[in-house]
């Protein structure tokens, strides 16, 4: 049996700023703030666009 190495993510990427609990993201969830954040890491890796 293989044991595989541990996956590390070693890129980059932020979302938008607001300003905290009453700004323009306030009412936007943290999954849909995190969508773009995670599918630009993975097109950077040049790993392709699976999310």
């Amino acid at each position: 049996m293989t044991t595989q190495a541990p996956a590390v993510i070693v890129v980059a990427a932020r979302t938008a700023i607001g300003t905290s609990r009453k700004g323009s993201l306030a009412a936007v969830e943290a999954t849909q703030l995190a969508k773009p954040v995670i599918t630009a890491a993975i097109e950077r890796s040049g790993r392709g666009r699976t999310v």
